[in-house]
């Protein structure tokens, strides 16, 4: 399946920190009007605070435009302590319009925006993000909605490799409820059930595991997949007959205003999307079979899926360069606050840190590769180790030699279990027939599964 013009759309959370003179009140909506009002001068379409009469007589589509809202990112309590007198916050939120990932101007317009913001700033004003902001990419399938077969190769692909790609992120956003990975672990909990436990076994008797994703039809199974809800229900809408967005979101990103940080995940994410629509079958299953080798890194993850040079080099490195073109202005009455937050960004990006995290993941398997065993796990249903060992017994080579696990044994008894892999990865057993036989797949790293 070759993509067609592949759209996004960004979010930017952040919170303004603003300082009034005299005995003015701060209004909720002041700097958000601010922006509004400083993204038309800069020619940028927008809307939020148009007059209500400009609003009555809109015609255009919502994603046309650049958007600008509240939200519910906030100080914490001990940031806010540090925040001075006579200083206030508030959330703000911009959404994009509809993006074309082909248009080289896309990036230019984003750094309009950010400028337009900078300019914003100065003594009495500052943009800040913390722990609660978020980047967040809807990747989308231009006009339409993103295609069944590549949405379940972007959840499988994300799901493969979780481990590796919860490397780009801070720790805080890697075990966070409110912006998970896009992997099957990660399900909406039902309603009343705060540690998402509540009739798991019913759940997991569903359609939402690894070992059943090839018989799901239809892109409302995926309704109980975080990040994927955009593609059955528009949640934003009280209409119910409302067009739904039709886009992945990925949402794991720390918030940030930092153009290079902006672009390298626009650019990996719709790798990520261009990768699972052009991608052969058997290809992407050789790709995926590596989510079992412990050694696999995650430069080599974006090697394969054929990212530049230079967006590698950006995620294996740590600390990640900023965009130096325009440092934002001193602002010497909040210096201790946003040396805090700046701390705590540190903080949640050390590497040591990150490691631990994953490892502690690892260890009480909440990843859909357990990779220290060469078992593919879906949430205990499905063990590769053990349908290695169910084939084994059924070969011939194993029988014509009285149950001993031959080598030559292991390979039928390997190839056996990688079709019940391929098909348990949604891949189209005729497709595969056509361009290689499943015995090819044992590139895979080598290892002997024991009997």
């Amino acid at each position: 399946m070759t993509a067609p013009d592949i759209t996004f759309g960004v979010e930017l959370e952040f919170i303004a920190l603003y300082k009034l003179a005299g005995d003015e009140e701060p209004s909720g909506t002041l700097v958000g009007e601010t922006i509004y009002n400083r993204l038309l001068a800069a020619g940028i379409p927008a809307v939020g605070y148009e007059s209500l009469d400009g609003d009555i007589n809109d015609t255009a589509p919502s994603y046309s435009r650049w958007r600008v809202e509240t939200d519910d990112v906030d100080l914490k309590p001990d940031e806010r302590k540090l925040l001075p007198e006579g200083w206030y916050e508030e959330p703000i939120e911009l959404v994009s319009r509809k993006l074309h990932i082909n248009d080289p101007n896309c990036i230019n317009e984003i750094a309009t925006v950010l400028q337009a913001l900078r300019s914003i700033e100065g003594v009495d004003c500052r943009f800040v993000t913390n722990v609660q902001a978020g980047l967040h990419v809807h990747m989308g399938w231009n006009d339409e909605k993103i295609p069944l077969r590549v949405a379940k190769n972007v959840l499988q692909l994300c799901t493969a490799f979780e481990r590796q790609l919860d490397q780009i992120h801070s720790t805080d956003r890697i075990n966070n409820r409110s912006c998970r990975a896009l992997s099957l672990f990660h399900m909406k909990q039902i309603d009343g059930d705060e540690d998402g436990n509540e009739n798991r076994e019913s759940k997991k008797k569903d359609n939402f595991l690894l070992s059943n994703l090839y018989d799901i039809e239809t892109l409302d199974s995926y309704k109980a997949i975080v990040n994927f809800d955009n593609l059955w229900w528009n949640w934003k809408e009280v209409d119910e007959n409302a067009p739904i967005t039709g886009t992945i979101e990925f949402r794991q990103h720390a918030g940030s205003l930092d153009l290079a940080a902006i672009r390298n995940c626009i650019a990996l994410t719709s790798t990520i999307v261009h990768y699972s629509a052009s991608t052969p079958p058997l290809h992407f299953v050789q790709l995926l079979l590596k989510g079992l080798d412990t050694t696999f890194t995650l430069r080599q993850l974006l090697q394969c899926l054929g990212c530049h040079e230079d967006l590698i080099t950006y995620y294996s490195s740590l600390p990640r360069p900023r965009s130096t073109s325009n440092p934002p202005p001193r602002c010497p009455e909040i210096s201790t606050l946003l040396a805090h937050l700046d701390a705590s960004h540190q903080k949640h990006r050390d590497p040591t840190a990150i490691a631990e995290l994953i490892a502690e993941k690892v260890e009480v398997w909440q990843y859909g590769v357990l990779p220290e065993g060469d078992v593919l796990i879906e949430l205990e249903n499905f063990d590769l180790r053990a349908h290695l060992v169910g084939a084994l017994k059924d070969t011939p080579a194993y029988l014509s030699n009285g149950g001993q696990a031959t080598d030559k044994a292991v390979d039928e008894a390997r190839e056996e279990a990688l079709r019940v892999l391929a098909r348990c990865y949604t891949v189209d057993a005729y497709a595969v027939g056509r361009e290689g036989t499943l015995g090819d797949l044992r590139e895979w790293d080598g290892r002997r599964s024991r009997s």
